[in-house]
């Protein structure tokens, strides 16, 4: 169904963030195209990305023909076919590779609109009472050195772009600030690793050096509290 493109999505964690997509975007590759967007437009324009060197999409290795018959197949479920249109503005929306990635990654996950832990949904947020939250793994945390995560039980935060921030309010043991923004952490992104955490969201791993050590950090972005 859509778990490829689930991938895709969440595989943007750590770019730069998200441009509003609106009249001050880049032109469309495609005048006019605001309704449904067919899987073949959809498919031929994943491939070119892909094929042109747009690393969000490198390791999606299908052919068109096959993106083609799953996104068909996709239509008759409503909440496939949806997640594949609002995929497709991104997709076939933008010119160039940044601007797809960064359209993507302002898709997911909704603070709004939580999942419970019971449903088997990676690309949607899960809610977790606040006085939980607030115990979460890497709350509190200050020191690369302090922060302990697997992909069964990673650092939680909620949204692709806290992912971001959490780097980045993180210090070496000497003082020094290895993640000071978008683009460190992208450099640090090593990908993400599948399903995982405590809902079977998926998880970012990142790669980070420091004076003392080097340091694997698992992430979870899907994770967000309650609303009161």
């Amino acid at each position: 169904m859509k778990a490829w493109l689930v991938l895709v999505v969440c595989g943007c964690g750590g770019t730069p963030a998200a441009k509003p997509v609106g009249p001050k975007g880049p032109a469309p590759v495609v005048a006019g195209q605001q309704g449904k967007i067919s899987p073949e437009v959809f498919c031929e324009r994943f491939v070119a990305l892909r094929d042109g060197g747009c690393g969000a999409f490198a390791s999606m290795q299908m052919t068109k023909d096959d993106c083609v018959k799953e996104l068909g197949a996709a239509q008759s479920d409503p909440q496939s076919a949806a997640f594949m249109d609002q995929t497709g503005q991104c997709i076939v929306g933008y010119q160039t590779c940044e601007d797809v990635v960064q359209c993507l990654a302002a898709l997911g996950p909704d603070k709004e609109h939580l999942r419970a832990c019971t449903e088997d949904n990676p690309g949607k947020a899960v809610g977790i009472a606040k006085p939980e939250w607030e115990k979460r793994n890497g709350a509190g945390v200050t020191k690369f050195s302090q922060a302990k995560s697997t992909k069964e039980a990673p650092i939680e935060v909620c949204t692709i772009d806290a992912e971001t921030e959490w780097l980045g309010s993180l210090r070496c043991d000497d003082g020094s600030q290895p993640i000071d923004g978008h683009e460190a952490a992208e450099m640090a992104r090593v990908g993400n690793v599948g399903k995982g955490g405590r809902c079977g969201s998926i998880i970012d791993l990142y790669r980070v050096k420091c004076p003392e050590a080097s340091y694997e950090l698992y992430v979870d972005g899907y994770v967000c509290p309650l609303p009161d």
